[in-house]
Parts: structure tokens; C-alpha cells; sequence
């Protein structure tokens, strides 16, 4: 029995599991879980919609500049360092912004929170995964991607703790357990050793080879970021983010704005938590078998469908019926680009590959809750804001298409 929980486990799905798992945490505290603190805070201090999304708008940002900066440091000093360093600095952040009293306290306690996840979140863990696999690739960064994709599942148990302590406990709940549990997650992942002793996907080397022959390959930045397929997927996931990020912030915002209790507007971040769910895993198999430039068209068209049910939306039942399928359209995303990244320029640099590449992607992520605000402020409703976000996203559509392998070769 200790031989099969022991050692007949891969060690890369080990290390993709604790990846899903500190997502999963990182997700529901900070990136799901802070919307239910938007209108508390608005109602405390008396400032407007855009100027609270400000701070969403700075953690976005934050996130895109340090992206690249996170990828460079896990191609050097490896998975574990960046994650403690992260999981550090966003849960004392949090304790501090607990404190805070004034909007610029708001806006610097938000940078250092962002900068925090930036180094804690989903790209290390995601980057490590994609070295520990090559047939199953999208699928275990689907496991990673899962994790998260369950977090909405907690915003109503959220809801309610800001509803029964406030806002502040809140949050110091928040930073002691990403303190504790994030530091314990973070423990197994790591970029799979050069000298490990089996081949990636956990399968027995073809053939004899040296220990120190077995070296992953791949290209330099130098190489891949003037081609085009890199430059399309990332700024068909810019297009992407633009929408998804807007509803994740402004979606609680907007139904209360139509009438309906913190608690019941919190039901459609659960329905996107669920249908994104679907996304990620049902696209994170069809990944390995088809073409992923394809599939990542297919699920940006998801997303522009379901934008125009959220905005002429008469009831909260079709709110969360728009929002389900623009969770859909997101989650499919999630496994299918890292995954298509590595296909095209391996995983030697993958950690500078992919975090250029999200630090381009999360630009969509952070103009988007500000203009959703101003939008708001400026016309009463949020109608125009999302149909903004649907073309936006249509743009994705034939960006994704013609990513075609630029059929680099490797070193």
C-alpha cells in the first residue's frame, strides 16, 4: 500500500495537485472574494464605482508588469522562493489593508497585494506543471486550472462574512490562512530536475541516456516575441480578460444595482465558478487530442455570446445564465494557451515564455473594471459596458484562429 501512495504516483501530478489546490485558495480569497467588499467599501468612505475599481484596475496592472519579471525568476531560482515570497507579501498586505482609512492606503495595501499574488498565483505553479509533461500537457494544467475554477464556489460564504463581521475581519481572516495553508501548498511544486530518473509524463526513457543529457528544451524570448502566433494568443487573451475580469468584479455590483441582495448576487459568480469548471476541464482533454488554436477561437466565442444575455438581462435567473457562459468561454481558455505556448516553444524558458506572455494578456484585465466604473458613473447603467466587452472579445475570435505553429526549432 505505501509502494502505490508513494511511488507509483507521478510526481508531476503531485506537484500539479498542490498547484490546483494554492489556486484554489489564491482564487476564492483574493481574486473572487474581494468583490464582495467592493460596495462596503463604497458605502464606508462614500467614493464611486470607478474610483473604488481603481484599485482592481491597479492589481490587473501590477500583475501584467510583474508577470515577466515572475517568469525570469522561476527560469533562475525555481518555484518554491517565488511562491513564499509572494504568499509573504499578499497575506501581510491584506492584514494592512484591514487597517486602512484613507484612498491612498487603499490603492498602495491593493499594489503590494497584487505584486504578491503575481508571484503566489497560478503562473509558477502552471509554468512548473508544463515541465513535468509533454502528451498530457493540457490536461495537467487543467488540474492546476481547477483549482480556481472551484473558488467561486466559496463568494457566498464570503458574502456572508462581510455581511456578519465586516469588511476588515474579513480580511484578516483572509491573511492568516493564505499565510498558513498557502505556505504549506506551496511545499511540493517545483520545475521537474534535470537529472530526474524518469521521462516526462512519468514514462520510462526510450533509451540510454547520460543524467546530464536530459535537458528540456526550447527558445529564448530573443526568439519567439516578434512571431506572430505568440503575439496573437496574447493579445487574444488581452481581449478575453477584458470581459471576463469585468464581470468578476462588477457582476455582485451589478445586480445589486438591479435590486437584488448581496447574498442572491453572489449566486452568479457560483454559476460562473460551475460552468467554467466544464470549460477547464472539457477543453483541457479536447486540448490533447485537437487543435488548440481552434478550440482557444471556439471558447472566445463563448464569451461573446454570453455578454449580450448578461447586458439586456431582465432577471437574475439570465444573469447568471450570460455569466455561466462567458464562465464557460474563460475556463475552456485556461489550459489550452500554456499548453499551446510549450507545443510551439517548449519548456527550456517557458518561465519567461509564459510570463511575457501573461503580462501582455492581463493588460485586458486591468482597463477593464476602471472602464466598466466610469462607464457606470458616466450613464447610470451598465448595459453599453458590457456590449463594449463583447466586441472587444470578438476580436479574440480570428486572433486565436490564425496562431498557426511558426515551426521554430528548438535548441
Amino acid at each position: 500500500m505505501k509502494k502505490i501512495l508513494s511511488l507509483e504516483i507521478y510526481e508531476g501530478w503531485r506537484v500539479a495537485f498542490s498547484g490546483c489546490l494554492l489556486g484554489f485558495m489564491v482564487a476564492a480569497l483574493f481574486f473572487y472574494g474581494f468583490g464582495n467588499i467592493f460596495n462596503s467599501l463604497r458605502e464606508e468612505f462614500g467614493w464611486s464605482a470607478a474610483v473604488t475599481a481603481v484599485a482592481f484596475s491597479i492589481r490587473s496592472e501590477s500583475q501584467s508588469v510583474i508577470a515577466p519579471i515572475v517568469g525570469f525568476a522561476f527560469d533562475k531560482y525555481g518555484a518554491r522562493r517565488i511562491l513564499f515570497i509572494g504568499i509573504l507579501l499578499a497575506s501581510g498586505s491584506t492584514f494592512m489593508l484591514a487597517r486602512m482609512d484613507t484612498l491612498w492606503e487603499y490603492y498602495f495595501y491593493m499594489l503590494l497585494i497584487s505584486i504578491g499574488l503575481g508571484a503566489a498565483g497560478g503562473q509558477v505553479a502552471q509554468a512548473a506543471v508544463l515541465t513535468w509533461f509533454k502528451t498530457f500537457r493540457s490536461r495537467a494544467i487543467g488540474l492546476v486550472i481547477l483549482g480556481p475554477g472551484f473558488a467561486g464556489l466559496v463568494v457566498p460564504g464570503i458574502a456572508y462574512m462581510v455581511n456578519e463581521f465586516g469588511w476588515r475581519d474579513t480580511l484578516d481572516i483572509i491573511a492568516f490562512s493564505m499565510l498558513i495553508i498557502g505556505c504549506l501548498l506551496a511545499l511540493p511544486i517545483r520545475r521537474r530536475p534535470i537529472d530526474y530518473p524518469v521521462d516526462v509524463d512519468g514514462k520510462p526513457f526510450a533509451q540510454e541516456v547520460k543524467i546530464n543529457e536530459q535537458i528540456d528544451q526550447g527558445v529564448t524570448l530573443r526568439s519567439i516575441y516578434k512571431t506572430k502566433p505568440f503575439i496573437f494568443v496574447s493579445l487574444g487573451q488581452a481581449m478575453c480578460f477584458v470581459s471576463t475580469t469585468g464581470v468578476i468584479v462588477h457582476i455582485i455590483p451589478y445586480l445589486e444595482f438591479l435590486g437584488y441582495r448581496k447574498e442572491i448576487a453572489a449566486l452568479s459568480i457560483t454559476a460562473f465558478t460551475l460552468l467554467s469548471i466544464l470549460g477547464r476541464v472539457s477543453f483541457a482533454f479536447f486540448a490533447d487530442k485537437y487543435s488548440k488554436r481552434k478550440l482557444l477561437a471556439i471558447t472566445s466565442s463563448f464569451i461573446v455570446m454570453g455578454l449580450p444575455i448578461l447586458a439586456f438581462s431582465s432577471s437574475a435567473l439570465f444573469a447568471c445564465l450570460g455569466t455561466g457562459i462567458v464562465g464557460v468561454g474563460i475556463g475552456g481558455t485556461l489550459p489550452v494557451r500554456p499548453s499551446l505556448l510549450a507545443d510551439y516553444f517548449g519548456t527550456k524558458h517557458i518561465g519567461s515564455i509564459t510570463g511575457l506572455s501573461n503580462g501582455l494578456a492581463t493588460f485586458g484585465s486591468a482597463i477593464s473594471p476602471i472602464f466598466i466604473g466610469w462607464m457606470f458613473d458616466s450613464t447610470g447603467s451598465y448595459e453599453l459596458a458590457w456590449l463594449i466587452c463583447m466586441v472587444s472579445t470578438f476580436v479574440a475570435v480570428p486572433l486565436f484562429w490564425f496562431s498557426k505553429d511558426p515551426q521554430i526549432v528548438f535548441d
